[in-house]
């Protein structure tokens, strides 16, 4: 029996001592005071909490008034917080906050509230610049060029301007994104301001390897293609062309008739019937083209037009029921379409729209439409590939035409010289620096000299930009010098009428071709 009590007696000593222990324990105060969140729900706003160092920065928009924020603090739990969560505060200056753990332990955090500061109108363009490496088509590294690759997707023609028709480096670059285009995205067909007939005849040099292809670029008329620039261009074309055809050349003005009457003259040389009647359609717009230049009223009388409008019929039909192959008819027929656009021009016959322009898009359209699995290099001003709405520019119809399908890539440069006409003749000219208030003086802030600006993002994104481009002027120089007056607008809204800027800092002048 004593050995029973004692037995109990242990069992009620162990198990008293397992209760006090178990009561000891649970009466033991939590220790920890840490803040595990801390946010802000307007303007919504996460802080980032340094544990080691107790701090917690918080970065709230620009323009957020920080004077009466309402913090929502979440901390250990049974600690509590002092100023409460929830509490309106002012976080002008770095605001303390003291977390008291259960067991009496407090720890002190320290919030700080930035506002963003707003960027400069240079920071925001910087956005939307991407460098390039240079303007020279030197076969070098193409890497700064891949992000055309996203500027133009898939669309099938591609308009690359320029500012004057005499820079020597807005050339270079032309020619460097035309090979770049043609070799990784597949653009075979390039097209110039030029006269049609005559720019088609580059092909039996780029193509085939025949003729002489400075002769060939003066027969295009114009003295601004006339360049080392572009004969570089072609040389490069004769190169890329060895193997297979990959590109061809062509044109889309309609200035001269010459090129498109020895077009049907050649088609005809057997068809004595044929050849009177061209030889009288070649008088009639030689006096046309001389009463043109004479700035004459009248261009041709009722009898002179009514004869040119049965030429132009005789032909058309003719072509029509001729045994020519189809593509044959097709280029006849478009050579005739050139001579009634000239002929048209030269009488003003459409003087409520420009007609020229109108003209240059509908034969790019010709060319789109007969190649209709190619896609289209077009080189031309700035004004041109432009979408102006008042000045109704070839920009503006082949933007309607063909949508997304039409992308542009305008020319600028800050300093330097370009070739044109002026009082001392065809040479090189001093550009005039760009005063304040214009496009060029405001991307040279930008300390790049060579990149393109993406306006159709930044007018997407950034309205502010948007609307101060569309204020400023820019340079606007074509074959002429205009040393006191360069700068103006074409339009009403650049971001509207391109979709990139290419930024070249210094230009100099094009260099002519011997003639």
């Amino acid at each position: 029996m004593f050995k029973n009590r004692f037995k109990l007696k242990s069992v009620t000593t162990i198990l008293v001592c397992f209760l006090a222990s178990i009561m000891f324990l649970g009466c033991e105060k939590s220790s920890e005071n840490f803040i595990t969140a801390f946010n802000f729900n307007t303007p919504p706003a996460v802080g980032v909490i340094d544990q080691a160092r107790k701090t917690i920065d918080v970065v709230l928009p620009e323009g957020t008034d920080i004077t009466a924020l309402v913090p929502e603090i979440v901390c250990s739990p049974k600690a509590s917080i002092h100023p409460k969560s929830g509490i309106p505060t002012n976080f002008t200056s770095p605001v303390e906050y003291f977390v008291t753990a259960q067991n009496g332990s407090t720890a002190k955090y320290v919030v700080t509230v930035t506002v963003e500061q707003k960027k400069t109108i240079v920071e925001q363009l910087r956005e939307y610049i991407y460098p390039l490496r240079t303007y020279e088509p030197d076969g070098g590294d193409m890497k700064d060029l891949i992000v055309l690759n996203n500027f133009i997707g898939s669309s099938k023609v591609v308009a690359l301007g320029e500012v004057t028709h005499g820079s020597s480096e807005i050339f270079k670059m032309k020619n460097r994104l035309i090979q770049y285009l043609a070799i990784n995205n597949g653009f075979d067909i390039f097209s110039i301001e030029a006269s049609m007939p005559e720019s088609y005849k580059l092909n039996s040099y780029t193509v085939h390897g025949e003729g002489d292809p400075v002769k060939l670029i003066w027969g295009m008329y114009f003295w601004t293609w006339a360049t080392t620039e572009v004969l570089n261009m072609v040389e490069w074309m004769r190169t890329y062309n060895q193997s297979s055809q990959r590109i061809q050349f062509t044109g889309f003005d309609m200035q001269f008739y010459d090129g498109a009457l020895n077009e049907l003259s050649e088609a005809y040389k057997e068809d004595s019937e044929a050849k009177t009647k061209l030889a009288r359609l070649e008088i009639i717009l030689s006096l046309a083209k001389k009463r043109y230049q004479q700035n004459m009223t009248i261009i041709l009388n009722e009898n002179q037009m009514q004869e040119f409008n049965s030429i132009i019929l005789y032909l058309q039909n003719s072509i029509s029921n001729s045994s020519w192959q189809v593509s044959q008819k097709n280029w006849l027929l478009q050579n005739i379409t050139v001579i009634q656009q000239c002929l048209h021009m030269y009488c003003n016959t459409y003087s409520t729209i420009n007609w020229r322009d109108k003209c240059m898009a509908d034969n790019v359209m010709w060319i789109k439409e007969h190649n209709p699995n190619s896609k289209l290099l077009l080189w031309a001003h700035n004004y041109h590939i432009m979408r102006l709405e008042q000045e109704q520019s070839m920009g503006l119809y082949l933007g309607r035409m063909l949508g997304k399908n039409y992308v542009t890539f305008g020319f600028a440069f800050f300093d330097g010289s370009y070739r044109a006409y002026g009082n001392n003749g065809n040479t090189s000219y001093e550009a005039t620096e760009p005063p304040s208030g214009t496009v060029e003086h405001l991307l040279e802030q930008l300390e790049e000299p060579i990149f393109i600006l993406d306006m159709k993002k930044l007018k997407s994104e950034n309205q502010e930009l948007k609307n101060l481009l569309d204020q400023l002027d820019y340079r606007q120089l074509g074959a002429l010098a205009r040393p006191k007056d360069e700068f103006g607008k074409y339009g009403e809204k650049i971001t509207d009428e391109l979709d990139y800027l290419i930024y070249i800092r210094t230009s100099s002048a094009s260099t002519l071709l011997p003639h």
